[in-house]
């Protein structure tokens, strides 16, 4: 290996070993809590929660699948 492909592999392994991967409470604390539910085959509900953990929206879309013939483009 040259000089200047081991001092790449070697901050590659470096910040790999030295950052931290985002936890749940670090996400938690960044985005607001959601959750899906399945409502019928191929249409998702989202669910999005107020600080009080009352359900403040609640938005219903059409999930697409790659196989599917009538998927608008």
């Amino acid at each position: 290996m040259s000089g200047k492909s081991c001092f790449t592999l070697a901050a590659i392994v470096l910040t790999a070993l030295f950052s931290n991967g985002q936890s749940s409470n670090d996400l938690s604390a960044r985005y607001a809590a959601a959750s899906a539910y399945q409502v019928r085959p191929g249409i998702l509900m989202t669910a999005k929660y107020a600080e009080d953990g009352q359900v403040c929206e609640m938005v219903l879309q059409r999930v697409y699948t790659p196989d599917q013939t009538d998927a608008i483009r």
